[in-house]
């Protein structure tokens, strides 16, 4: 069955809030809670294609001369039904939208919270405090970049998985993983699955336990001292004996559509053997010391090993993967 709702993610953070302000807490605390963004018009627009022209006559448009994306998406691309993640810090949220654009025209009344916080076009919208263990990486890597848009689809939400996860996140409100998953189960989930949509769910550190756990099982030990203070570039220290002789080794890790340079790890591989795994292929003529771990390389040990995963990642794969 294919799944009708989107998947947003919404910084709540407009530019015109006042420097005490806390728009996110704001929406949050509202009767009913909502979810809201600023580009305030003085105004008030009985429907979303009037505000929409006002919008694009002062200019709040792209270089193609459209509104811009996050205007429209908050007035008139969301809809009833659709799934929000938004964030402050380290609390992540998943709100359900409950209703059509509404408006707050902006006010010269100083006493006025929506100004001073700077919301003006809101949905209604339950919300659900998601415990951090359970947040997709995809959500994850967008709020920790460098620049994102105000509201937009992350990439990794589209994915019909991406959509029953959220659903089911929602609807259950789990604040704790209290579920044993069956790891048999689990084995054939993931077995099943795309290799796109496993580590969609994956976050960045979900990813680097992975790669270390799949070393450790082909003989290495992690220098525990290195894991914070490690030369720059790499995750930790390994080592291992192999053939009566010791070896020393060295990983990087990359999530999302993060990559490596191959040639900063060269003489590095002179010394020792470098893991390097990120999503893509390496390029390039690789030397024989220098060693990319794949995605598949990865899903496969979560099939022939999930009882090694963490309880938590164990049931946000089985949640997030699992068939209807």
């Amino acid at each position: 069955m294919t799944d009708t709702l989107t998947v947003w993610a919404l910084k709540i953070q407009p530019n015109s809030a006042e420097e005490a302000a806390t728009p996110y807490e704001f929406c949050k605390n509202q009767s009913p809670p909502i979810i809201g963004t600023g580009w305030g018009l003085s105004e008030r627009y009985d429907s979303v294609e009037a505000a929409l022209e006002q919008h694009r006559s002062k200019g709040n448009t792209d270089q193609y001369g459209n509104v811009r994306s996050s205007i429209r998406a908050m007035l008139q691309d969301v809809t009833v039904g659709d799934y929000v993640w938004v964030s402050e810090g380290s609390e992540y949220a998943l709100c359900q939208v409950k209703s059509d654009w509404k408006q707050h025209p902006v006010s010269e009344h100083e006493a006025d919270e929506w100004t001073r916080n700077d919301i003006h076009n809101y949905r209604i919208a339950d919300w659900e405090v998601i415990e951090p263990t359970l947040i997709p990486g995809y959500v994850k890597r967008y709020f920790s970049a460098p620049r994102i848009l105000t509201m937009a689809r992350p990439s990794g939400g589209k994915s019909e998985s991406a959509k029953r996860y959220v659903r089911e996140l929602f609807q259950n409100g789990p604040s704790e993983v209290t579920d044993i998953v069956d790891l048999s189960e689990l084995s054939t989930i993931v077995e099943a699955s795309a290799v796109s949509e496993v580590f969609d769910l994956l976050d960045p550190v979900e990813t680097e336990d992975l790669v270390l756990d799949y070393l450790q099982s082909d003989g290495w030990h992690i220098v525990k001292s290195s894991t914070s203070r490690a030369q720059p570039g790499i995750e930790c220290i390994l080592r291992r004996v192999k053939n009566s002789k010791p070896q020393a080794g060295y990983v990087q890790v990359k999530s999302g559509n993060a990559t490596v340079e191959v040639d900063e790890y060269r003489e590095l591989a002179s010394t020792g053997i470098v893991y390097l795994h990120q999503y893509e292929a390496l390029s390039g003529d690789l030397p024989e010391d220098i060693r990319w771990i794949s995605p598949v390389e990865l899903r496969d040990y979560i099939v022939q090993h999930p009882g090694y995963l963490p309880s938590h990642t164990a049931f946000k794969l089985k949640l997030g993967l699992e068939a209807e």
